[in-house]
């Protein structure tokens, strides 16, 4: 479907400077969106702290021993991962007795700074993670394939995540949750932020009350130390074979917050679709430079990511065409941003084949 007219029909007033602290918070969650099954996206994962079980971003299975995310959610770090772990195979948030992977190495794309600035923050967002055993392979746990095309204004997808489901409350969701999300054209979403949107992004938007919050931000691309076991709980995900077009729509999935700014946590995993928003349209929307590599995709108002889905994926015919970067803010109806998997294809294919 056609969405150069989302604009006006969609994309609700909206003032940049009037963000609130969910805008630029780096953990984002899913608001509007459905409970999801890990069985049907069972390349999902979530970065979790050990010590409360609190979700900081979302992430997909590429191999059995890497997950791609988003490069903000674990720079901060210092190199020190001891107190987070990788969980996948979980469908549920409490569900946390097995599937919990240790970080040994975190990849972020070399261009990435890591500072606190917004425009610098959402620039080259994309790392991989490998932990220190391998997945082993089941019906809950595999890998996605990465993209193997670019991404089209005409895209849309699914965002997923265990991200806050409200927003500013905050609440999360005991389940995965999942929100439909079209890709907002770049030049667009620059206008909306109001900045120049780089290469290696794009907006992704569905409808306002829907998009992800604090927890569903998916960061850089992670190697685990131990190799996933795949089986029904857990496989990897094929990285994209094209890029992104205007008309794709696609999936997103977290255990982000589900309400907002209460932070409600859902007991599932959550999924919403997703539209891809034309870039034109996104330049138009954000105040501050964007970047080639980035992609807008959207819903509606009241469903989207939100707190705790940052890292997720957009997952396109099957694909993770896209990496949560920001929301903002949870399911307003504004464009999310997502890293464009398909741009850092070679940075991510020289990680998982030195």
């Amino acid at each position: 479907m056609g969405v150069n007219n989302l604009s006006d029909a969609l994309i609700p007033n909206y003032n940049a400077k009037s963000r609130d602290a969910c805008s630029f918070t780096k953990d984002l969650r899913i608001i509007g969106g459905q409970n999801a099954r890990i069985k049907t996206y069972p390349f999902m994962a979530s970065f979790r702290y050990i010590r409360n079980n609190v979700v900081v971003c979302g992430g997909s299975i590429i191999s059995n021993q890497y997950i791609l995310t988003a490069a903000h959610c674990l720079f901060t770090q210092s190199g020190d991962y001891s107190n987070i772990r990788v969980y996948t195979g979980i469908t549920f948030m409490d569900a946390v007795s097995r599937g919990g992977h240790d970080i040994a190495r975190v990849f972020f794309h070399p261009a990435y700074t890591g500072e606190h600035t917004i425009e610098q923050m959402i620039q080259h967002d994309i790392a991989v993670v490998k932990i220190k055993h391998a997945i082993v392979f089941n019906q809950n746990k595999n890998m996605i394939d990465l993209p193997d095309r670019d991404i089209d204004d005409e895209d849309s997808g699914y965002v997923l995540g265990w991200g806050s489901i409200s927003h500013p409350n905050n609440t999360f969701p005991m389940q995965l949750q999942k929100a439909y999300m079209y890709i907002y054209p770049l030049r667009d979403c620059f206008e909306i932020y109001n900045l120049e949107t780089a290469v290696g992004q794009f907006c992704a938007y569905y409808k306002e009350n829907v998009g992800p919050c604090i927890g569903d931000s998916g960061g850089p691309l992670l190697q685990v130390q131990e190799l996933i076991q795949f089986n029904d709980y857990q496989k990897s995900i094929d990285l994209p074979d094209r890029d992104i077009a205007d008309d794709d729509s696609g999936v997103i999935l977290g255990w982000g917050a589900i309400t907002h700014p209460q932070n409600t946590y859902p007991e599932y995993l959550q999924k919403s679709f997703m539209r891809i928003f034309p870039i034109n349209y996104c330049y138009r929307l954000y105040d501050f430079k964007m970047h080639v590599g980035q992609i807008c995709a959207v819903n509606q108002e009241g469903v989207g990511p939100c707190m705790g889905d940052s890292g997720g994926p957009l997952v396109i015919d099957g694909k993770v065409a896209g990496v949560l970067s920001i929301s903002l803010p949870c399911a307003t109806g504004i464009p999310d941003i997502y890293t464009k998997v398909y741009y850092y294809l070679n940075f991510i294919r020289q990680i998982l084949n030195p």
